[in-house]
């Protein structure tokens, strides 16, 4: 798990507040995803899961993302991957 003082928490905490407008919340996600392939077979340590929605609403029946949220989550990784690759 990536710990929450590693740059890229800190960095996508910072991009977040900044774009989206609200404190991320930092969980450990209750479903499962690569992170664990990205660091074993590629020794990738820090990862992290991001987007909009509502967790709790995640592959359920009526599951949805409200169009704005879409919008803010895909700024936010935007300005976060340019932040950390150094580009401004």
């Amino acid at each position: 798990m990536t710990a929450v003082d590693s740059h890229l928490v800190k960095t996508m905490s910072d991009v977040v507040r900044e774009t989206v407008g609200r404190e991320p919340p930092l969980i450990a996600s209750p479903g499962t995803y690569d992170q664990k392939h990205f660091s074993r077979i590629a020794g990738i340590e820090q990862c992290i899961a991001y987007g909009p929605g509502i967790l709790k609403m995640a592959h359920q029946t009526d599951e949805y993302c409200e169009i704005e949220h879409l919008v803010a989550a895909c700024k936010a990784m935007a300005v976060g991957a340019m932040r950390l690759l150094g580009v401004e």
